[in-house]
């Protein structure tokens, strides 16, 4: 991983999490550089596109708070889906499953991303 993007996909990765429907503009202008500075590294990091990035980190995120226990219309409206329909269409489609089936097999559950690269801290 380019040392430049360390940090950068670092501080991507918090706020994808805290906001799994952030939208490209607004990421580049919350971290303070432009778009195509973090397609860049989103790109040279994890092989994947914004877009796909960010899919995967929103089925992430859906696990992990329907393993928690919430309600299919709440992790929906966590992740920034307007309808429980198109939250379902969306698991539907990148696991082959039913959002329920979520919450028993979490470790099973295919990954639309190769894994990401462990990063590594770096001395100063």
């Amino acid at each position: 991983m380019p040392p430049r993007f360390s940090i950068l996909f670092s501080r991507i990765d918090v706020e994808l999490s805290n906001d799994p429907s952030m939208k490209l503009n607004d990421l580049a202008r919350v971290l303070g550089v432009g778009r195509h500075y973090v397609e860049r590294a989103i790109s040279d990091i994890s092989g994947a596109s914004f877009r796909d990035f960010r899919k995967e980190r929103r089925l992430k995120r859906a696990r992990q708070l329907l393993k928690n226990g919430l309600l299919i219309k709440e992790v929906a409206g966590k992740l920034g889906y307007r309808s429980s329909k198109a939250f379902s269409r969306f698991i539907r489609t990148a696991t082959g499953s039913a959002p329920s089936s979520m919450r028993h097999d979490i470790g099973d559950a295919p990954q639309m991303l190769p894994p990401l690269p462990q990063m590594q801290p770096q001395d100063h």
